[in-house]
């Protein structure tokens, strides 16, 4: 995945979200799939709720929400997350170059 990128909800509205307390449920309206989110993935939604971010800014939530040890890459293991939860529908990803 390219380094620079932004994430976001879906701009066509298709995925809801409702938080409670390190949990989120994401609803995907065109489809009906209803997943359970929780931990990083919970943190991830939950920043951009209200608006799109980019990969630096979520990057420092993540780390800010989380204690990670020393040898864990936390940007590997973003991306990773990032990139499932687009394969989903879930998010939208814009790649800048």
């Amino acid at each position: 995945m390219v380094q620079d990128y932004t994430v976001g909800l879906p701009e066509d509205g298709s995925v809801l979200c409702r938080f409670w307390g390190d949990e989120c449920v994401a609803y995907h309206d065109l489809i009906g799939a209803t997943h359970l989110i929780a931990d990083a993935g919970a943190v991830l939604f939950k920043a951009v709720s209200a608006h799109p971010m980019n990969r630096a800014q979520l990057l420092a939530e993540l780390s800010a929400a989380f204690e990670f040890p020393d040898d864990f890459v936390v940007a590997d293991f973003f991306d990773t997350l990032v990139s499932n939860y687009r394969q989903l529908g879930l998010l939208a990803v814009t790649q800048h170059p």
